[in-house]
């Protein structure tokens, strides 16, 4: 008799716990469909529900993680991955999750341990080479950055975001030819966001190469024409042709978006002086001075700067001119 009750209890206690089992996979499955539609609110309910079934499911742990540093709770968000990674110490994608978390909290250090992590654990995923040389770059360690992202970029020929990447390191080693073939390979493979064109503009200028800088900012600009540092630049590369009356309609647009982004004043100010509309100058100038006196100064320096020039200019055509004569 005692046999048949321990036999009834066990058959009890394995259909509950097929029960608990079904129910979790359920809960799993919700809460990974609304994940995907980008309903945390809801995701983070399923998720709950599992845990307090199974307090340390991996799964749930490391999605709600995920949930709480897209819902800007960094603090939760770092005691779930920090769990998860315990019971899992050997899972790639919780040390990713937790290297991308340290990286918004501005912990470049961490970030870079956990990306490194994650790499080790597994190789073959460019996404987790990306995300270590981008943190590379974010700490200056250029040197570093280049070979994991030229690696991740072998491992995944049609990833814009890593073409990106490498042209960001190379801009920022003023390498400015190189930069431009990496944005190009980025646009080429569909990437195409205002932040590219943007980037590719300022390298593209910083080669000199005037008409395809103003054609990757006008593109930047077409996708986003709230990019206040986008026209901003657009402005300046105006104003180095002397096109200052284009010049001041950027400058007056950023301004526009945003009237305490002084850049603008202080290269409006400049522009207005060049055009001869030396009231509008004064008056801009007195009152950059007023804000801040350094910043009066520094729309003397650009005009100093631009009347050097200007001078340089005419005495080089002069010389030309008078070698003209001679011959």
């Amino acid at each position: 008799m005692y046999r048949w009750i321990l036999i009834l209890l066990l058959l009890v206690s394995s259909g509950a716990t097929a029960q608990v089992h079904d129910s979790l996979k359920n809960f799993l499955t919700r809460a990974g469909r609304d994940m995907q539609a980008r309903r945390f609110d809801q995701a983070r309910e399923w998720y709950l529900r599992v845990l307090r079934a199974d307090s340390n499911n991996v799964d749930a742990l490391r999605n709600l993680g995920v949930i709480a540093s897209a819902l800007g709770d960094q603090r939760q968000a770092r005691v779930y991955l920090e769990k998860a990674r315990r019971l899992a110490p050997d899972n790639a994608e919780i040390a990713n999750n937790l290297g991308a978390l340290y990286s918004e909290m501005g912990n470049v250090h961490k970030a870079i341990e956990y990306f490194s992590t994650a790499a080790d654990l597994d190789p073959t995923q460019p996404v987790y080479l990306r995300s270590l040389g981008v943190e590379y770059s974010h700490a200056a360690r250029f040197d570093e950055a280049l070979p994991v992202l030229r690696q991740a970029l072998a491992l995944d020929t049609t990833d814009g975001e890593t073409a990106f990447a490498l042209g960001n390191c190379f801009s920022a080693l003023r390498q400015f030819d190189s930069a431009v073939v990496y944005y190009r390979l980025s646009a080429d493979l569909g990437k195409k966001s205002d932040r590219l064109f943007y980037h590719l503009g300022i390298a593209e200028q910083s080669r000199r190469n005037h008409s395809a800088a103003e054609a990757a900012f006008r593109k930047a600009l077409e996708l986003n024409p709230d990019y206040k540092e986008c026209r901003q630049a657009l402005g300046i590369l105006y104003a180095t042709r002397r096109e200052f009356a284009a010049a001041a309609e950027q400058f007056e647009k950023v301004l526009e978006l945003d009237s305490s982004f002084y850049p603008a004043w202080i290269s409006l100010g400049a522009a207005c002086y060049f055009m001869r509309d030396f009231a509008r100058a004064d008056t801009i100038l007195y009152n950059l001075y007023q804000v801040d006196s350094s910043y009066g100064q520094r729309m003397v320096r650009l005009i100093d700067a631009e009347r050097r020039r200007q001078a340089a200019l005419r005495l080089r055509q002069q010389q030309d001119s008078a070698a003209t004569d001679r011959r």
